[in-house]
């Protein structure tokens, strides 16, 4: 997601607590300090790790307090199961920040395979008339 700002990140903190989730800094598992105090400490390597049922994880990086990104292997999503868990995650993340969310490949933010749109709560393809 583009244009996160702190807002987004403070509804983002409460989103994952409906997850179980782990934390670590350069490798150690920590306790989770916030989104806030993570982007504000750049000394290291931040990971949260979101565990959906299933062998899915979601990882968010905390690269930078502009854009939200987080990634999975698509390998863990072996069927309909994790499929429909993932879809819910970015439904769920969507309307908890108000923003609509792209599903993209890997450093290709630009060019979205599905979007969720929060206000209309539905999916599109883009480019697609519809």
């Amino acid at each position: 997601m583009q244009n996160t700002e702190a807002i987004h990140w403070d509804r983002f903190d409460r989103l994952f607590y409906q997850y179980e989730c782990t934390h670590s800094f350069d490798g150690a598992a920590l306790p989770f300090p916030g989104s806030r105090n993570v982007l504000a400490n750049r000394e290291g390597s931040h990971l949260l790790s979101i565990l959906l049922d299933g062998p899915v994880v979601i990882c968010c990086h905390f690269f930078v307090p502009e854009q939200l990104e987080l990634d999975i292997l698509p390998k863990e999503v072996a069927g309909s199961l994790q499929h429909e868990q993932v879809l819910s995650f970015v439904e769920n993340l969507a309307e908890t920040l108000e923003l609509p969310v792209d599903i993209t490949p890997e450093n290709c933010e630009k060019s979205p395979f599905l979007t969720y749109v929060s206000h209309a709560k539905s999916w599109h393809i883009p480019g697609d008339p519809q």
